[in-house]
């Protein structure tokens, strides 16, 4: 399983500090990741790096969005779940109903958003997320789309000034799931 891990760098000429990145950008986009094959337990398909400090300030919000394909084998319908972590916290996460047996290069999405409720080293943030995919065996057939279920701000990993802060994005299944391919994915600074 081969994660890409992404480092935000700023523009040439330009220091890649927390303050540029105050303005907003797009973080360099993750591209296609190699398959995760025959998992059931969390793995995680790709990774962003935010620049310590970036985002201790109330009211900061990320977006991550990716796409991909997923493969499941004859006699098995696995559930997806789909996570995004903040260092070792997961701050929202979506599973999907039963996927359809033998189903080859079905299309999914996912969208996460996240915004910093309290700051500091125990900082929390308010984040959401939807799992968007095709649940039978036609990728032109009609998606589902599944959001989260979180009630609360849930623990951000901590937003100090001198700890830079790991967003990975992971998949899970209820059973085994053939194959699993994050063909792309970005993180925006929204504000």
């Amino acid at each position: 399983m081969g994660t890409q891990i992404m480092t935000l760098g700023a523009p040439a000429g330009e220091a890649a500090t927390p303050n540029y990145f105050l303005k907003g950008g797009i973080f360099p986009s993750l591209n296609a990741q190699t398959a995760l094959t025959s998992f059931t337990t969390a793995a995680t398909a790709g990774s962003f790096s935010l620049p310590a400090g970036l985002m201790n300030s109330v009211g900061k919000t990320f977006r991550v969005k990716g796409y991909g394909t997923y493969t499941t084998s004859g006699g098995q319908t696995p559930q997806i779940t789909v996570s995004l972590l903040i260092g070792a916290s997961t701050v929202a996460s979506s599973e999907s109903a039963a996927t359809t047996a033998s189903a080859t290069t079905m299309p999914f999405s996912f969208e996460f958003t996240v915004t910093t409720a309290t700051v500091g080293t125990t900082g929390t943030d308010e984040a959401h997320c939807t799992l968007t995919l095709t649940l039978g065996t036609t990728a032109a057939a009609a998606a589902a789309v599944y959001p989260d279920t979180n009630t609360s701000a849930q623990p951000g990993g901590g937003y100090d000034h001198t700890v830079a802060n790991a967003v990975a994005i992971q998949f899970a299944a209820t059973s085994t799931l053939a194959s699993l391919t994050l063909r792309s994915a970005t993180l925006e600074i929204l504000n």
